[in-house]
């Protein structure tokens, strides 16, 4: 193919002229410059903090007053002392004198006994078999008057006489007999025991359990 060169040409801007451009420029983007921000004085930006204060319940008319107490009364917090209990001196006793008996070598039912022999109680020989009464009258602890077995009234007087000491009275001595309030206990225990041949070992045991010579010792 021949060279447009080797035509002739009387156009001199043919050699002289450039190309246009193969894309077309895109038109300048004219973009807006913020507004500068004007600067506020530092006084002003460092404005006072707020203070919210919380609003005031309304009183309730159903809420207990409260009572300011200026002193205490030492009184009102002490706790109070329990009643003493009353012990009955003769119920002492005669558990003191059960349980020398059972310690003894006595059977139930003659500890069962023991009460009415010395007058606390009443009598009642339906409770007690006829082979236990016989033994008790054989020591000397019931009487039989015309087949039926009864208290011995020596028994009962002394034990009687003793029981006015036991609470706490002053007693008739010469009604409470030659021996001691702890001698007589101690025999009483050994003849229900059948063992009167024990009566001292018994007597000891009963001191150890506070029957001494004139009464008792707790009371």
């Amino acid at each position: 193919m021949p060279s447009p060169f080797e035509f002739p040409t009387d156009n001199p801007d043919l050699f002289t002229a450039r190309p246009p451009s193969v894309f077309p420029r895109a038109p300048a983007l004219v973009v807006d410059e913020p507004e500068p921000i004007a600067s506020e004085p530092i006084a002003e930006l460092a404005a006072e903090p707020q203070v919210f204060l919380a609003a005031e319940a309304p009183a309730r008319d159903d809420e207990p007053e409260i009572e300011i107490v200026d002193s205490f009364d030492d009184a009102e917090f002490a706790e109070e002392a329990p009643e003493p209990v009353e012990v009955d001196p003769i119920a002492s006793y005669l558990s003191q004198l059960t349980a020398a008996a059972f310690a003894a070598g006595a059977t139930n039912e003659a500890v069962s006994a023991l009460a009415a022999v010395l007058g606390f109680e009443r009598f009642d020989t339906s409770k007690t078999s006829e082979e236990t009464m016989q033994r008790l009258h054989e020591v000397g602890l019931v009487s039989k008057v015309n087949g039926a077995y009864t208290r011995s009234e020596q028994i009962v007087a002394v034990a009687q006489a003793w029981s006015v000491a036991l609470r706490g009275l002053d007693p008739d001595f010469s009604a409470c007999g030659s021996k001691m309030f702890d001698e007589f206990s101690a025999e009483v225990v050994s003849k229900l025991a059948n063992a009167p041949q024990r009566v001292e070992t018994v007597r000891r045991d009963l001191r150890s359990r506070g029957i001494a010579a004139f009464g008792l010792v707790a009371a």
